[in-house]
């Protein structure tokens, strides 16, 4: 009864958990059959509890598995968790290894997309250098192109300053605006610098327009700084082959560091070249700029510029800036008095000049005629030894004249080979006119006098080459220049060849215009030109008075020394008094101080003079 009513049978063992844990059956016995089975019990449970252990740490070991990122995008970030959200929920995010910046990449909601964009995106900026290695340097050999020294010096790409360059290569070379489109210019930036992001064509426009104003404006504001000098322009006129009339004003001045600097402050269109319209736009540029302390102008020798010279003067009046009124504020321009003065005397070989350059025009005008001319070169080429190409002239710029001539002196007996070759040669040549009159062919007599001519051309090339530069002062190195044009001069006038003497006294005629003074003080030499060769230490007076001497004799070099030496007097006496009138306190001090040593100095000559008095005794 007891077995029917427990419901177990004889071979299964009683698992109910609660038998020997009631305080009923707490002193029961138990038998070897129930130990038994207690024991069983106890195997089956630690094998479940085995089982339950394996099967968590499995899918624990597969819970770590999972979790680790499997993206090839999340080398370059590290897994961080963060809080989020309100309620706050733990959330994942990519942390960039590079510039640490935290993206989202939580996988229950979103992919790596993001992860993947930002990588490209830094990627970029790490090349451009705006990264944090953005300090990284590079070493690089420079050479000084002005020095040829070189060095060894520390480099970084830049952006900002790349595209400066760029702008300043564009204005430097006179280079388009669409240049930065060019597939080549494009192709050579994207090998040699990749990190180079190349702007539109508009963009480089705005760029160029925006340089330039920050530049004006920088300068500008440099004219108004205390303490700065004085400023001397020069102004050039022309006429463009579309009959529009241009001015151009450049601006001359010397920084602390005494270094000379040039900038054009007005290129612009004029009416018509007469001295009211030359003048209103000089003053107009030098309103524009506040510009009223100039020292002087220099102009082409051309009536209109005496005019618009006289305005200028009376506008800069108003602010009593004019040094001696003005006396010494037009400067002729020596370029173009020495145009005028060769021009003057070339006219004595003038036939021959021009045979010459109807010659080289033809000979250049075709690409057929071109090589014709190199068959021919080739054909004498061991008894020419010149590698120059022939170059034609202005008519106008006799500096360019003397090149072309110079250039076609090696190749006479090429001419002449060519003429017996090819027939269309003479024919052309012999039918051209000037005014009215046939120019002819080549002949020997031309290049006897070209040959000569070119032997004193070359003096005046070279004066004209060395005045015309802007990177270093002029006016103290023209007066020993223009004593060598005279002595030149004076040298032609006594030649046995008739053409060349003749030429000699046109020159002289023309020169006496605008610089000699063996008569009378020309009112169109100025004076600041002997100051300057005064002032230079490797000259001073006594060379200027030996010079004066050589052209001009004794007496009127006696003459032209005491009329220099005032002017220089005169100049200083006016430096003194505007030094007085912008600071008297500082005069009178300076004044005492000179007082002191010079009473020092005699003091001391009388010291001196009791001690030898004494030895004497």
């Amino acid at each position: 009864m007891a077995e029917s009513q427990s419901g177990r049978s004889p071979n299964c063992p009683n698992i109910s958990p609660s038998p020997l844990n009631t305080q009923q059956d707490s002193n029961i016995l138990l038998n070897d059959q129930d130990l038994e089975d207690v024991s069983i019990l106890k195997d089956i449970e630690e094998e479940d509890v085995d089982v339950d252990v394996s099967q968590s740490r499995s899918k624990k070991r597969k819970t770590e598995i999972k979790k680790e990122p499997r993206s090839v995008h999340w080398k370059d970030y590290e897994r961080v968790k963060v809080m989020e959200g309100n309620p706050p929920i733990e959330v994942v995010k990519g942390k960039c290894k590079r510039c640490e910046v935290l993206i989202a990449a939580d996988p229950r909601w979103c992919g790596t997309n993001g992860l993947k964009n930002h990588t490209l995106s830094c990627s970029k900026k790490f090349a451009q250098g705006e990264g944090s290695n953005k300090g990284q340097t590079v070493l690089n050999y420079v050479v000084d192109a002005t020095s040829g020294n070189s060095s060894l010096t520390s480099w970084k790409f830049d952006q900002k300053a790349s595209r400066l360059a760029l702008c300043e290569m564009i204005i430097l070379d006179e280079q388009p605006f669409r240049m930065v489109e060019y597939e080549g210019f494009r192709r050579f930036c994207k090998t040699s610098i990749p990190q180079l992001q190349l702007p539109s064509r508009q963009t480089i426009r705005t760029d160029c327009v925006k340089l330039f104003l920050e530049r004006k404006h920088g300068l500008a504001k440099y004219f108004k700084k205390e303490g700065m000098g004085r400023v001397s322009i020069t102004s050039d006129c022309w006429t463009a082959v579309n009959n529009s009339n241009f001015i151009c004003v450049t601006a001359h001045f010397i920084d602390k560091e005494w270094r000379l600097h040039k900038r054009i402050i007005s290129f612009s269109l004029i009416e018509i070249h007469k001295a009211a319209d030359i003048g209103d736009s000089i003053i107009t540029k030098l309103k524009d700029w506040g510009l009223t302390s100039l020292f002087c102008c220099t102009m082409d020798n051309a009536y209109a510029n005496d005019g618009a010279i006289g305005d200028v003067k009376s506008y800069l009046n108003k602010f009593n800036s004019n040094v001696l009124d003005g006396k010494y504020f037009h400067m002729r321009c020596v370029g173009h008095i020495l145009n005028l003065i060769v021009q003057y005397g070339l006219e004595e070989i003038g036939t021959s000049v021009r045979r010459v350059r109807e010659a080289v025009k033809w000979l250049t005008s075709s690409p057929k005629r071109i090589l014709q001319w190199a068959k021919v070169v080739n054909i004498l080429a061991d008894r020419i030894d010149c590698k120059k190409a022939l170059c034609l002239d202005v008519p106008t710029r006799w500096n360019s004249t003397y090149l072309m001539l110079q250039s076609a002196i090696p190749y006479e007996e090429a001419f002449q080979l060519y003429s017996q070759m090819y027939p269309s040669y003479k024919k052309d040549l012999s039918q051209k006119k000037h005014n009215d009159a046939f120019i002819g062919l080549l002949e020997g007599q031309d290049w006897i006098n070209v040959k000569k001519m070119i032997e004193y051309l070359q003096k005046f090339y070279e004066l004209t080459v060395l005045m015309s530069d802007t990177k270093y002062p002029t006016s103290h190195i023209f007066f020993a220049e223009m004593c060598d044009i005279f002595d030149l001069i004076s040298e032609l006038e006594v030649s046995d060849d008739h053409e060349i003497s003749s030429m000699a006294l046109k020159m002289r005629m023309k020169i006496g215009k605008y610089w000699a003074e063996d008569m009378e003080l020309n009112p169109r030499m100025n004076r600041i030109l002997y100051i300057a060769a005064v002032l230079d230490p490797r000259q001073k007076m006594n060379h200027v008075e030996t010079c004066f001497k050589s052209i001009y004799r004794d007496a009127r070099g006696e003459i032209m020394v005491r009329d220099v030496t005032y002017a220089l007097n005169e100049l200083f006496d006016y430096y003194v008094a505007q030094k007085e009138a912008q600071n008297p306190a500082q005069h009178q001090k300076d004044a005492a101080n000179e007082n002191m040593r010079r009473q020092g100095r005699s003091d001391r000559r009388g010291s001196l003079s009791l001690v030898g008095l004494r030895g004497n005794r």
